[in-house]
């Protein structure tokens, strides 16, 4: 579904991309300091660049603000998979699945004291 979702939005941007670029073709002179000429070139030419430019830099932006969020879910995944291999050796050692050191001093059947 979300492949779909994807497929859809971006022939919207195309087809807005392609109607942009027709409704934008009378030309324009682009300057370039050093140079004395200016060169005559569509509209389209200038903008589309310059757009696609923009939303690479805004995408950098957030990827740059959202990279230690990124850092610490790696690490939290991580310490998580050895919490997980660390219980799975404890109850490997036990002898029993469902046993852990908590559960040792109560009776079977005794309800849990209230957390402090």
């Amino acid at each position: 579904m979300f492949g779909f979702l994807r497929w859809i939005t971006g022939l919207v941007i195309a087809i807005a991309l392609a109607v942009f670029s027709v409704l934008n073709r009378q030309t324009v002179e682009f300057y370039l300091y050093p140079f004395q000429d200016p060169y005559e070139i569509p509209l389209f030419a200038v903008l589309l660049p310059a757009m696609a430019v923009s939303f690479f830099m805004g995408a950098l932006f957030i990827w740059i603000s959202h990279f230690g969020l990124f850092m610490e879910n790696r690490r939290k995944k991580k310490d998580i998979k050895k919490l997980e291999e660390a219980l799975d050796q404890a109850a490997a050692g036990s002898g029993n699945p469902n046993h852990s050191k908590a559960q040792e001093n109560v009776p079977s059947g005794a309800p849990l004291p209230p957390p402090r």
